[in-house]
């Protein structure tokens, strides 16, 4: 038997973690600029390891919706 009563907790505590993480990597970003790596450098390092993180889970997730229409759309754009 499942507790209801924090039911509405969990998108507070979500957003609590979401803030969280969302400061960890300002300070990340920080000690990373200050030891001498550039801005540039920094940036592309984020959109790599965003877009290496995000594909895989997003194909987990559209894995039903790939079909062969939507592969061929998805190839040939």
């Amino acid at each position: 038997m499942a507790c209801t009563c924090f039911g509405s907790v969990h998108p507070g505590v979500a957003m609590i973690f979401v803030q969280i993480v969302f400061g960890g990597i300002n300070i990340f970003y920080k000690l990373v600029i200050n030891d001498g790596m550039s801005i540039r450098v920094a940036v592309a390092y984020r959109l790599l390891f965003g877009a290496a993180f995000l594909c895989p889970i997003a194909l987990i997730v559209e894995r039903y919706v790939i079909n062969g229409y939507y592969l061929l759309i998805f190839i040939f754009q």
